[in-house]
């Protein structure tokens, strides 16, 4: 796990349900603010979730993402969420983490 912030606030954040339990986060960094945990799973997508902050909606907010060869970015069109999903409490996480590893892999388009 790469990390850019505190131990203490790192440990934290860790601490979260869902990522202790089964989840571990791939990047833990700082963002507007806050902290930030990013996952990556084995089907090609993964989870922003951000924590605090000026730009986190109710103060825990994730977002289903796409990684991909220059990093990761928002999708939002997965039967999850067609948007960033706000104002969540530690509780609603790992269902969330869970069904986002449990996503068929996406196809990509291939242009001619």
């Amino acid at each position: 796990m790469k990390t850019d912030i505190s131990p203490a606030v790192s440990t934290e954040l860790a601490n979260l349900p869902g990522v202790r339990s089964k989840h571990t986060p791939f990047e833990v960094t700082t963002r507007n603010g806050g902290g930030q945990l990013l996952f990556k799973f084995p089907n090609g997508y993964g989870a922003s979730l951000i924590i605090g902050g000026s730009f986190a909606y109710g103060g825990l907010e994730l977002a289903v993402i796409e990684w991909g060869v220059d990093g990761y970015s928002l999708v939002y069109d997965t039967p999850i969420t067609d948007d960033v999903i706000g104002y969540l409490i530690r509780e609603d996480i790992e269902p969330l983490l869970d069904s986002i590893h449990a996503l068929p892999a996406r196809i990509k388009a291939v242009r001619a």
